[in-house]
């Protein structure tokens, strides 16, 4: 289906301040990036409301673009929280005949000239009635991380230290996900089966995979069907912007892939139920066998070395901790890889992993390098991938082994299995789940294949749910298996690397200085709650529904009460607390699952609850739930003056949808900093503050 196409660097921003001007935007913006132009427009959809105007702003790069976004999405511009997403057509295209293509899965209907300016989920015009965006709730394209160039780390990126220097650093907000990772939730240790399947909502984490990269999803055609993709990059031979070196590896696969295979794996195939006696299993689950004949692993070295001479701007990282390497679909060799996947792997990882593999049709390849004064290492982690197949193609080096850790479900996730010494021609095969680390490299240099296979079917089940919950009740770790980038009490066990060891290690430093940031709010938003809610006892204040003035007291309230706790507890910087503290303002995300397990329904709300324990601790009271009130349940639990309920037990009410707050006058005086008359549906409870989320 031909489908509207939008190639440009334009950001839909929803919120802005009243009295905001462009030029004010502009100069706030081009600390990313050259501004080509903003337009503002009011939003239709809102009239009336303040402060809700859109912004387009358009960069000259999209890369600038990408960065705009990731920094401030979610945080204060010019004076205000607002929302940022890429807009959703190309500027200056005209609706009467938008240009389309066939190959974008994010369909958009031709809309009428005449209908301008409708703000949010419609077409945003300027004075000139050129279409500049769609603005959309549910933008499929909406990007979360940076796209970043062969080489390059953020910092080297051009602008990128003035942005740092210059650009005002408010709290950040719980990164928008792309994909949900682990698309189960939040775990429930050691709680009865039926607790586990109660709260499946995705908590705020950061990702665990080394997959920290922009992609859009595409509609494009492989193995003769249309699909979404999951990892896509383009095909710059088959554009016409690459010149290869040895065109026969991107020519006649199902031909040509024969002659590169091993003879031993060729062997095992044509015998059909013979596939597991090629086998070396190395560790449980890690198995490892011959696949590259010399021919192709030099070839395919030298094609590398080629496209990374004469067509280094056309290429992207293959991954956020990879910053040497290649994408191999993005090059053109997605027809030999699929070839590779669907005739001669899918047979045997179906025998190996048959949960994982079933229905794998799609697939990431891309080549890393290890050199000193590079990446000498990977940082601890695990792939976006269901199944992993690692492959080295050659090169002379020292050290640059593979450590294979547990799976990411088990205790002992963090203990060493296995390390595997590479051979070149000789592939690995694992589950992406398999916590991994590349070891440093003591001299030469390493380059590798890797195949990410991706099942959709294997994805959408609860068992991938269940698959990618990290064990809280893990073993003590073994240093080895540390990972600076995911695991929070990493400076327990060794020294902090220094910024340049962490950076040749591949260690995401944004997701690092994410997830301090996050730990060091006192309060933390409900519908995304981190993972230690399952293991902290957790105080949720409920409050949906009710009037922003009154959100707004309730809110600050407990946080003065958290700050005070952790203050008395000596909670240091990133270290999770002795307790937490939430606050729900909408309906949305994790919060009807934590009410459920809290038994409350009515808002405001408050419950503790201590999901490692299996309890809740309800405040039941004909008061008015002021900020003396909930100090004072606070401070009955820390005492253990508390009465305890078992999470679950008949007296439990059945869930039910917040009341719609009645019409209520906004007090006067300095209690009323946000004032409002009048109610909100839940569904309308307004963000009370950037530093909640």
């Amino acid at each position: 289906m031909a489908t509207v196409s939008f190639p440009y660097a334009t950001l839909c921003v929803q919120g802005i301040k009243d009295g905001v001007t462009s030029e004010a935007l502009e100069a706030q913006f081009e600390h990313y990036g050259r501004v080509r132009n903003v337009n503002l427009a009011q939003n239709k959809n809102m009239k009336g409301v303040p402060d809700t105007r859109i912004a387009l702003v358009e960069f000259a790069r999209r890369d600038d673009a990408r960065r705009a976004m990731q920094e401030l999405n979610g945080r204060n511009v010019q004076g205000k929280c607002v929302m940022i997403r890429f807009a959703r057509s190309s500027p200056g295209m005209r609706s009467a005949a938008p240009a389309v293509r066939v190959d974008s899965a994010d369909r958009q209907p031709r809309v009428p000239a005449s209908r301008q300016d409708m703000g949010i989920g419609g077409i945003v015009v300027s004075k000139d009635v050129r279409v500049v965006g769609i603005c959309s709730d549910n933008d499929v394209t909406f990007t979360t991380f940076q796209r970043l160039r062969v080489g390059e780390t953020q910092e080297s990126q051009p602008g990128a230290a003035k942005a740092q220097r210059e650009s005002p650093k408010p709290p950040k907000a719980a990164e928008p996900q792309r994909q949900p990772l682990a698309a189960g939730g939040v775990q429930l240790p050691g709680a009865r089966p039926d607790l586990r399947s109660r709260l499946k909502a995705t908590p705020h984490r950061e990702s665990h995979e080394d997959t920290v990269f922009t992609t859009n999803l595409r509609e494009t055609a492989l193995l003769g069907q249309t699909k979404l993709r999951k990892h896509f990059f383009g095909d710059i031979y088959r554009q016409g912007n690459y010149v290869p070196l040895h065109p026969e590896l991107f020519e006649n696969p199902r031909e040509n892939l024969k002659r590169w295979l091993a003879p031993s794996f060729i062997a095992a195939v044509s015998a059909g139920g013979g596939l597991k006696e090629a086998l070396r299993e190395d560790a449980p689950g890690i198995y490892s066998f011959e696949l590259f004949n010399s021919e192709f692993c030099e070839k395919l070295l030298e094609e590398v070395t080629h496209a990374q001479q004469t067509a280094r701007e056309a290429l992207d990282r293959p991954n956020g901790m990879n910053r040497y390497g290649v994408v191999l679909n993005q090059l053109g060799l997605e027809p030999l890889i699929t070839e590779l996947q669907q005739e001669y792997l899918m047979p045997l990882m179906m025998a190996l992993y048959p949960q994982e593999a079933d229905g794998c049709r799609d697939h990431h390849c891309f080549i890393v390098r290890y050199k000193a004064g590079e990446d000498v290492g990977l940082d601890m982690h695990e792939d976006d991938a269901d199944v992993t197949l690692n492959v080295c193609l050659g090169r002379e080096f020292a050290g640059a082994t593979l450590t294979f850790c547990g799976l990411v479900t088990d205790a002992n996730h963090r203990k060493m299995q296995y390390t595997y010494s590479h051979e070149k021609g000789r592939a690995v095969l694992h589950l992406g789940r398999q916590r991994h680390g590349a070891d440093d490299i003591e001299s030469g240099e390493r380059v590798n294949f890797i195949l990410w296979s991706v099942s959709e079917k294997y994805r959408s089940s609860e068992a991938y749910q269940n698959h990618r919950l990290r064990s809280s009740s893990a073993d003590p770790p073994d240093r080895i298996c540390l990972s600076y980038t995911h695991d929070r009490d990493y400076t327990k066990f060794l020294p902090k690397p220094t910024k340049a060891q962490a950076i040749s290690r591949g260690v995401m430093l944004d997701v690092v200085e994410r997830r301090l940031e996050v730990y060091n709010r006192p309060v933390l938003d409900l519908s995304r709650p981190i993972d230690e809610i399952n293991s902290v006892p957790s105080v949720c204040l409920f409050l949906e529904g009710l009037p922003p003035y009154r959100q707004h007291q309730l809110f600050q309230s407990l946080m003065e009460i958290a700050e005070e706790v952790h203050d008395s507890v000596g909670k240091q910087d990133g270290e999770v607390p002795s307790i937490l503290f939430f606050v729900a303002v909408q309906p949305s995300g994790a919060v009807p699952q934590v009410r459920e397990l809290c038994a409350v329904t009515a808002s405001p709300a408050l419950a503790i609850l201590d999901v490692d324990k299996e309890q809740r601790y309800r405040w039941e009271s004909d008061k008015d739930l002021e900020a003396p009130v909930l100090r004072d349940f606070v401070r009955d639990f820390r005492e253990g003056k508390l009465k305890a309920e078992v999470i679950g037990s008949p007296e439990a009410e059945p869930p039910a949808e917040p009341m719609e707050a009645m019409p209520v006058e906004a007090p006067s005086g300095p209690s009323a900093s946000t004032s409002s008359t009048g109610s909100r549906s839940p569904t309308e409870a307004p963000r009370t503050s950037c530093n909640l989320l």
